[in-house]
């Protein structure tokens, strides 16, 4: 199915999205000092200990990922009762209802501000269709669409495997990341992704670029939209 409702949002109110970003999240959580050995970092011949957490380190998203859900409760104890609260790395996301909306997402971003949450306004957003994480979400709809920034990212990606160009090892590694996030939104996708994987492992044994196999080609040419379908096809709105 390339369509699927929503759960949670497919009720008998009428509902908003609201999209906020914290601004430097990760370096807000400070770390123990018992603990600074284990987020050291080698950067040319010294060594460095981070005091607070660092984006992008492997320990980022451990102690931030806790502080984030602490934040998240907070919109829950404000509104118990209307819309659910989310929330991905920085990226938090409301669904309030309709009617009141513009009220409850003002408490929220109150309370938020004054427990000392830094909020990028600038990302702050409310309405029926919002983006978030890359996708377009229509609460109107039901639909979750690829952004306008990955759409056609995606969209070059299945013309190039279909007309069988040879791809680098670094290219290839790209695609599967990118297809693999897509497909959350394009079901079709995911039949594929296992004769991309296997595409890579091929590429790296043989060090030069090879052509996408006859498997993974003929999957997207009988199962995915034309590259002009892909900014107008339904898309599972569970992504």
């Amino acid at each position: 199915r390339d369509v699927e409702r929503s759960r949670g949002l497919g009720d008998v109110y009428k509902r908003q999205l609201l999209k906020a970003d914290v601004r430097k999240a990760h370096r807000l959580v400070k770390i123990n000092r018992k603990d600074w050995c284990y987020i050291a970092a080698r950067i040319g011949d010294g060594i460095f200990l981070n005091k607070v957490s660092t984006f992008e380190a492997a320990s980022a998203q451990f102690y931030w990922g806790r502080m984030a859900a602490l934040i998240l409760r907070l919109p829950y104890q404000l509104t118990p009762l209307d819309g659910g609260h989310r929330a991905y790395l920085d990226d938090y996301v409301s669904s309030p209802r309709e009617v009141g909306a513009p009220h409850i997402v003002t408490l929220i971003l109150l309370v938020l501000t004054a427990t000392g949450t830094p909020l990028s306004w600038k990302k702050c957003h409310l309405d029926t269709t919002n983006s978030w994480l890359g996708f377009l979400i229509s609460l109107t709809t039901h639909q979750v669409h690829l952004g306008p920034h990955r759409l056609p990212l995606v969209a070059d990606i299945v013309t190039d495997i279909i007309a069988e160009r040879p791809q680098t090892t670094n290219t290839i590694e790209r695609w599967a990341g990118l297809l693999n996030w897509a497909s959350t939104a394009h079901a079709f996708l995911r039949p594929a992704l296992q004769h991309v994987y296997a595409w890579l492992e091929v590429t790296r044994t043989s060090r030069t670029p090879t052509r996408p196999p006859h498997r993974l080609w003929l999957c997207l040419l009988y199962t995915s939209p034309s590259p002009r379908d892909l900014s107008t096809s339904r898309m599972p709105s569970s992504a």
